[in-house]
């Protein structure tokens, strides 16, 4: 090492190539970002649900219970979109429901 700083010259170029070494180390220290991989596109997977619970009510044959939950829906349905009371369903409560939805009030019987 002595013989290396004897010379200027190779002062110079070992002071030069530690510059270089520790501004390397500095540059390429930081921190690199990974590129961020495509998101693939999401499927609807409403048919696919809908499917599956058809399928399960099916082998179960628990058709009252789908009944049940059925009816729960409309009601609810038409909470949300008529803002009816459904606690009690009477003829005022048909009524209100044909005016508000523009169906006929009246149940035919074949």
């Amino acid at each position: 090492m002595q013989v290396m700083l004897k010379y200027p010259p190779l002062k110079w170029a070992l002071w030069l190539a530690l510059l270089l070494v520790a501004l390397y180390i500095f540059s390429e220290s930081k921190r690199r970002q990974r590129i961020i991989p495509d998101k693939p596109v999401v499927r609807n997977n409403s048919i696919d649900f809908a499917e599956t619970l058809g399928r399960l009510y099916y082998l179960h044959h628990n058709n009252a219970n789908l009944a049940q939950k059925m009816v729960q829906h409309l009601l609810e349905f038409i909470r949300q979109h008529y803002f009816l009371n459904t606690s009690q369903i009477n003829a005022e409560f048909i009524s209100g429901l044909a005016r508000k939805s523009g169906f006929p009030g009246s149940i035919s019987k074949p």
